[in-house]
Formats: C-alpha cells, structure tokens, sequence
C-alpha cells in the first residue's frame, strides 16, 4: 500500500473518463483524515518511478556471476561442516538406542524394574525425537538458503525487465518484493528497500561494485 506523505492516508488508484472516451488511471490520497492538498498522479507515473527504483537493484552479469561462484565455493565448506554435524548427531541416536536395548535386557535379566524401564526409554526416545528434528532442521535450512539466494540472484540481476514486461498484478508482486513502507510526497515516490536489496543497490551505487 503507497501511503501520502502528508497526511498518512493511502494514495488509491481512480479510473477517469475523458471527454474523447479514454480512460486513465490516477492514484490519488484518499483523504480519509481530512482534505488533503497532495498531487494526483497518473497511473503511468507512479509506475516510471517505482521502475526507477527496480532498475537501481539491477546486478551486472560480471558480478552476478562472481557471486554464483563465491555461492558454489561456500557450499563446499558449508555441505563438509553439514556432514560432520549430521554424523555427530547420528551417533547420538545410536548410542540412545544402545541404551534402551541394554535396559531391555537389564528388565529382563530383572536387574531393574519395569517401571524403570518404561521412564528410561520414554526419557531416551524424546532425546532421539529431539535429534532427529535437529536434522531434518538442518537438511531444510541449507535446501531453503540456496533456493532463497538463487531466486534473489535471479530477481536483482532481471528485475528491471521482469517488472518492465509483466501484467499489473505481477509489477504488484515485485514492488511488494523489493520496497517497503512507500509513500507519495508532492508527486515523488519515496520508498526503502527490503533486506538483501538495499544491500545491493548500496553496492551499485559505488564505483567499484564489489569493494
């Protein structure tokens, strides 16, 4: 939702008829606080600005592909340490479950009590239940970080075009993705990026892009 930077209200968009029969679209405050002297603006408008703020995120191909391989290189460090944990957390499990099969055969050995049995391997199945969340935690999050900064690489580096060639609903999606907490004032959009974008077009804004 754009919102006035006057009055705080939300700027909606109106459909107009001319005289001549076409039809426009203008985005105008609401004025639900009251008259408000903001600027109406035509659809057309409000889109060129917000491309102008899509097109700052847009990421060279040389850069793009540095931070594929900077991505590819960190994997292999990141899978090594996944496994070492993994296997850790695998022996864990073993060696709960050694536990309950030796209190089994110390229930039926009647060296201790079925009660005792019964609270031990509860007490040992819940640190078992606990490791295997543990992994299955892990598996997703490094499947959902690589799919999450693909998808990321991917918008930065065609957004501008994606946002230039998409129906309505579409350029909705990507200014919802990309900017937050926008607001008209006098006719000029005034947005903040979202978390990775604003890190991005701080990076293109410099002369050397990946200082």
């Amino acid at each position: 939702m754009i919102r006035c930077g006057h009055c705080g209200c939300s700027y909606t968009p109106e459909r107009k008829l001319k005289k001549s029969g076409r039809q426009y679209i203008y985005y105008r405050c609401t004025g639900f606080k009251g008259k408000c002297a903001s600027k109406w603006l035509r659809e057309e408008e409000v889109t060129r600005q917000i491309a102008d703020y899509i097109e700052k995120i847009r990421i060279p191909d040389n850069v793009a592909d540095r931070i594929c391989l900077t991505l590819k290189s960190s994997h292999v460090g990141k899978k090594e340490y996944y496994e070492e944990v993994i296997t850790e957390l695998r022996s864990q499990f073993e060696r709960l479950e050694k536990r309950i099969e030796n209190a089994y055969e110390d229930k039926l050995d009647g060296k201790i009590t079925e009660d005792f049995y019964k609270k031990k391997e509860q007490e040992y199945r819940r640190e078992q239940s606990n490791i295997t969340l543990k992994m299955n935690n892990l598996q997703k999050a490094d499947v959902q970080y690589y799919i999450t900064a693909n998808y990321l690489l991917q918008v930065a580096r065609k957004a501008p075009e994606i946002f230039k060639s998409s129906k309505p609903e579409v350029k909705r999606q990507l200014f919802k993705l990309v900017l937050s907490n926008p607001t008209i004032n006098d006719g000029t959009l005034c947005a903040t990026y979202r978390k990775p974008f604003n890190l991005i077009a701080e990076g293109l804004s410099r002369s050397k892009w990946g200082e």
